[in-house]
C-alpha cells in the first residue's frame, strides 16, 4: 500500500487494497438497495475520499489535494460542492494583530509576538497548554 493510500485510509480498519475494494463494494450494494444511481454513488465516494484526506491532513487543503492527486482549486470546489465544514477544534482564530491562525500554528505565532516583546509566555503549571499575557498592543498585520 502506498503512502498516499495509507494516509487516506488511516484511522479505518481497512489496511490493504483488497479490503478497501471490498468495503467500497459493500457501500455500492448498500447504495443499490437505497436506490442511488451510479453518479450519486460516485459523488458519495468522492465526498468520502475528500473528507478522509482532509481529516488525515488536519484540513490542510494543499496537502490533502496532493494526497488525492488533484489541484487545490479542485479540492476547494468539492469542499463547497459537498458542503463540508472544518471541525470546530480546527477552525482558525484571528489574532489581535489581524492575522488568522490555525490551532497548529498558534504556538509559533505567539513566539513571533514574544520576539517582538508584545507578549509574555507563561509556562504551564498543571496543564499542558501555554498561556500568554499581552504586554502591549501588537502592530497590525500588513495585507
Amino acid at each position: 500500500m502506498s503512502k498516499r493510500e495509507q494516509l487516506i485510509w488511516r484511522g479505518t480498519p481497512e489496511t490493504t487494497h483488497e479490503r478497501v475494494q471490498r468495503h467500497i463494494g459493500y457501500l455500492y450494494e448498500d447504495a443499490q438497495t437505497a436506490g442511488l444511481t451510479l453518479l450519486e454513488f460516485e459523488a458519495l465516494i468522492q465526498k468520502f475520499v475528500v473528507k478522509a484526506s482532509l481529516d488525515a491532513t488536519g484540513w490542510n487543503t494543499c496537502e490533502a489535494a496532493r494526497l488525492v492527486g488533484m489541484h487545490r482549486n479542485g479540492l476547494s470546489h468539492r469542499i463547497k460542492k459537498y458542503r463540508l465544514q472544518r471541525p470546530a477544534n480546527l477552525s482558525k482564530q484571528q489574532c489581535r494583530c489581524g492575522r488568522w491562525i490555525a490551532p497548529s500554528g498558534l504556538a509559533s505565532h505567539m513566539q513571533f509576538h514574544a520576539r517582538r516583546r508584545e507578549v509574555k509566555v507563561i509556562l504551564p503549571t498543571n496543564s499542558d497548554r501555554f498561556q500568554y499575557k499581552w504586554l502591549r498592543e501588537p502592530q497590525k498585520a500588513v495585507a
